[in-house]
């Protein structure tokens, strides 16, 4: 999961949001087919909202997880910056350049 903390954060907040948008009416169905046995729900009606709910809670925690953990910092440096900053960037000493 530590490839998503540079993810904008605006992409979490659309997967929490859509989580919530499908979690809340699954919810609601879930309970209405485990009160309603005179109709007798389908076992595959059932499963497949139990993957629903699953699902939204997936979109949940990924969402939360880009949100909480986004490294600005990230975002605003180039690829040249970042390979600049990192310990292995070749860097010219000056003991090379009197030798040349």
């Amino acid at each position: 999961m530590s490839e998503l903390h540079s993810v904008p954060r605006t992409y979490g907040l659309i997967l929490i949001i859509g989580g919530l948008l499908i979690f809340f009416p699954m919810l609601a169905f879930l309970l209405e087919q485990w009160s309603d046995t005179e109709n007798g729900w389908s076992v595959i009606m059932f499963v497949l909202t139990v993957l629903a709910l699953g699902m939204s809670i997936t979109m949940l925690v990924v969402g939360t997880n880009i949100v909480w953990y986004h490294d600005p910092k990230d975002i605003e440096k180039t690829q040249e910056e970042i390979a600049e900053s990192s310990e292995f960037y070749p860097k010219e000493s000056s003991e090379d350049n009197e030798k040349n």
